[in-house]
């Protein structure tokens, strides 16, 4: 029962990075009100700033987990975010407010890590499975307050921050079942990671599968994750909805993430090298179907497709580098992903808004328009670098 209990605790840790941002989504359209003279960019840092603070805590993580039983450190990463993500219901003036939104990506930057260790010390048939166990919990309890976020963003915005008091249930957890310290279940991982240092590959060595990879990854991912930002803007500029719609169109996309959680295996097995080219096929519907929806159901298959190719990018990424690295590199390319990925979601709003300055009307659906193109010359990318692949090799 212990060892339940504590698996279950582990699981539901992810939950700060699955609703750090996706939770303040519906009550932008109310910020930017408050907010009015503050520009609209400046504004989506209150949702944004996370994903780039999250840095922070995912590099003292491993610092400071020598020095700090692995147990406290997960405790204070969960009590950091529960505080900073609660206390701006309070925060009237707007840096004050940013700054307790940065404080929250630390707190969730110091569990993350902590998680992945805790889960790798499992035997590989059990690490997988709780990997996977993981992302769909975090999906699917992030979907759920994510739906209840928008009809409370519609009374009031700033009491949508009292729903990640939703962690205080993780933390008990951790504090009961969480070990103070590793259990290693394979001591003999440690003799097979050994390499000479001499004989070390070295990351430099694979540098075009690395760019070719990263660029694939920012060619999607800078624009499909604009989603988790912009939806409610986009339902309000295209008359189809507010917050309410907006929140209960963010759970359709977790579950498309929690589909995309349980496909994984047979996606990448059955379509091997065309992994990557389908993930930019997917997102061109998804954006062709923004641009040229007639109703809000057709932006719900939308937004659905949006939550399963979201979700797989980053884990095709991953999937392709662990089959180009040596293992001793892959723990380095996998780390080089993350930063890509929560740097891409700070600026993809970013990007959004300044195509939408400039696109006439300041039309949402051009912008989508847009972003269809661009999906499809990634397309054409994504299809030659298995070619650029095969010549390396």
């Amino acid at each position: 029962m212990k060892e339940f209990m504590k698996k279950v605790a582990l699981l539901l840790i992810c939950m700060p990075s699955s609703m750090m941002v996706a939770l303040l989504t519906s009550s932008l359209i109310y910020i930017y009100q408050d907010y009015a003279n503050y520009s609209e960019s400046v504004v989506t840092m209150i949702l944004t700033i996370p994903n780039l603070t999250v840095m922070i805590g995912l590099l003292l993580a491993p610092v400071l987990v020598k020095k700090i039983p692995i147990k406290h450190l997960i405790l204070a990463g969960l009590g950091i975010f529960i505080v900073a993500s609660v206390v701006p219901a309070w925060c009237e003036n707007f840096y004050l407010l940013l700054f307790f939104r940065a404080l929250s990506g630390v707190g969730c930057g110091l569990i993350l890590p902590l998680q992945g260790t805790f889960l790798a010390t499992y035997p590989e048939k059990e690490r997988a499975t709780l990997m996977g166990l993981s992302a769909t919990v975090g999906c699917i309890v992030a979907a759920t307050v994510v739906a209840i976020s928008g009809m409370i963003a519609a009374i009031n915005w700033r009491y949508v921050f009292f729903l990640y008091l939703i962690n205080v249930i993780a933390l008990v957890l951790a504090a009961l079942f969480i070990p103070k310290h590793l259990d290693m279940q394979e001591p003999d991982q440690a003799e097979h990671h050994t390499v000479q240092a001499a004989n070390a590959p070295k990351l430099g060595d694979y540098g075009n599968v690395l760019f070719l990879y990263y660029f694939l990854l920012v060619g999607s991912y800078l624009f499909i994750s604009v989603l988790s930002a912009e939806l409610a803007p986009y339902l309000e500029n295209v008359k189809m909805g507010g917050s309410t719609e907006s929140g209960l169109l963010m759970s359709v996309s977790m579950m498309g993430s929690v589909v995309a959680g349980l496909i994984l295996e047979k996606y990448t097995s059955i379509l091997k090298g065309m992994a990557m080219p389908v993930v930019f096929i997917g997102s061109a519907i998804s954006f062709a179907l923004l641009w040229l929806a007639p109703n809000i159901m057709v932006v719900g298959v939308a937004v659905f497709l949006v939550g399963v190719f979201a979700s797989l990018v980053a884990v095709v990424v991953n999937y392709e580098l662990s089959r180009e690295l040596p293992i001793e590199l892959f723990t380095a390319a996998a780390a080089g992903t993350n930063f890509f990925i929560f740097v891409l979601q700070f600026l993809a709003p970013m990007v959004c808004l300044a195509l939408l300055g400039m696109v006439p009307g300041e039309s949402f659906r051009l912008v989508f328009m847009i972003y269809t193109i661009i999906q499809a010359v990634m397309l054409a990318f994504a299809l030659v670098l298995p070619k650029l692949l095969l010549k390396r090799k």
